[in-house]
């Protein structure tokens, strides 16, 4: 995949990561000129119509909700019969992969990363969005002042 151009403005560099649905990867957006994760479907999987619908509204209600510690989403479009969305791209790790990696996380930087990612959530909930699949995997920690970032809106439920 990589190299391949999505949609026409999407270059692909290389494979971030997969998950339940389908697979990450960063890419430069050639028009506006940035570093992007482009998440698609899983190419060889039978979804089904509600599954398209579940990606689809990632980036709906991703857009209603505009706040530092929640991932940007940017685009949602189809090329070629597959279903890609693109959001902001993060350096960093997930707090999955922290704490596999090692060692356990004192009382204090769990505080530091809660706080954050309690901020987000808030800001969910006041536009009445709820995560609903919210795991160390869905938080990615950032070597800014945001500290720790939510992903992945997939299965979030809005009013």
């Amino acid at each position: 995949m990589e190299g391949r151009i999505i949609d026409g403005k999407y270059r692909v560099d290389h494979l971030l990561g997969e998950g339940g649905m389908g697979t990450v990867y960063l890419a430069d957006d050639l028009l506006l000129r940035r570093r992007v994760a482009v998440k698609t479907l899983w190419q060889d999987a039978s979804f089904d119509a509600s599954d398209i619908e579940r990606f689809r509204r990632e980036v709906a209600l991703a857009h209603v909700v505009n706040h530092p510690n929640i991932a940007r989403t940017y685009d949602l479009g189809e090329a070629n019969g597959v279903q890609f969305i693109t959001m902001e791209h993060l350096e960093g790790e997930t707090l999955m992969a922290r704490i596999k990696r090692g060692p356990p996380l004192t009382s204090a930087e769990v505080r530091a990363l809660a706080v954050p990612v309690c901020r987000g959530l808030a800001a969910a909930h006041r536009k009445g969005v709820v995560h609903r699949d919210l795991k160390p995997a869905n938080i990615m920690l950032v070597p800014d002042d945001r500290k720790a970032v939510i992903l992945d809106f997939g299965i979030a439920h809005g009013d």
